[in-house]
């Protein structure tokens, strides 16, 4: 069940990128494919792997917090490889700064733009650390 999930996940990005590229959006559409958590484990070989990484979603461990994320989108060079600390909480703030776009001064993000990660423009993040809470607030882990 698993790899047909990502098989077909793939046959639907393709089909995405594809439509992009024949409606002539592709210079002002980034399209960011990535998750929130490691596998499931508890599914075995129908939750995902880690590969080489220890354990899983929900584990402070790498194979819990490490994960996939690829983009395409004006600016990024194709092919590059990124492996500094990032986070989801990160993508807003970015796109805001890409777009030109004001965040609100009312509100407190704790993203960080990191666009010239994306850009390959830099090759440090400007996060040195991140913060892991459980679904109940707790502190768990600091990376």
């Amino acid at each position: 069940a698993y790899i047909n999930t990502i098989e077909h996940i793939d046959t639907e990005v393709g089909r995405l990128l594809d439509t992009l590229d024949k409606l002539k959006l592709t210079e002002n559409t980034y399209v960011i494919y990535t998750t929130d958590n490691g596998p499931w484990l508890p599914f075995r070989h129908h939750g995902g792997s880690a590969g080489p990484l220890r354990d899983g979603k929900g584990s402070t461990f790498e194979g819990g917090q490490r994960v996939p994320c690829v983009m395409r989108g004006p600016g990024i060079p194709a092919g590059t490889v990124c492996s500094e600390l990032t986070g989801t909480i990160d993508i807003l703030p970015t796109i805001a700064a890409i777009t030109g776009t004001s965040l609100p001064a009312a509100k407190k993000i704790d993203g960080m733009d990191v666009s010239d990660l994306w850009m390959n423009k830099a090759t440090k993040s400007p996060r040195n650390e991140f913060l892991h809470y459980t679904s109940r607030g707790e502190l768990q882990g600091i990376r």
